[in-house]
C-alpha cells in the first residue's frame, strides 16, 4: 500500500497515478536501454549524443535509468566533455535541486 506523508493511505486516483508513473519509468528503461547500449558500443556524433541524452534525462527519476545515464556519460566524458557536463547539470537540476 502506498502511503502519503501523514501515514494515511493514498486515494485510489493518487495510487493509480503513482502506479502509472512507475510503469512509465520501467517502459522508458526498456525502450532506451538498447539505444543507450548502442551509444556505448560505438561513438556517435556530438549532435546525436545530445539529441538522445536530452530526451532521456527526463526519465532519470528511475534508478535504473539514472545508472544507464551515468554509464553513457562516463563513456563519453572524454569525447564530448562539454556535452556531458551539460547533461549532468540537467540531471542535477531536474532531480536534485
Amino acid at each position: 500500500m502506498f502511503l502519503i506523508k501523514d501515514g494515511k493511505p493514498m486515494t485510489k486516483e493518487l495510487r493509480e497515478l503513482a502506479e502509472n508513473i512507475a510503469n512509465v519509468h520501467v517502459e522508458s528503461y526498456l525502450a532506451y536501454k538498447p539505444i543507450l547500449e548502442g551509444l556505448m558500443n560505438t561513438v556517435v556524433s556530438e549532435k546525436e549524443f545530445e539529441f538522445i541524452m536530452d530526451r532521456f534525462v527526463g526519465f532519470c527519476g528511475y534508478e535504473k535509468n539514472e545508472e544507464l545515464f551515468n554509464e553513457v556519460c562516463s563513456q563519453y566524458s572524454t569525447i564530448y566533455p562539454e556535452a556531458v557536463a551539460f547533461q549532468r547539470k540537467q540531471l542535477q537540476e531536474q532531480f536534485y535541486e
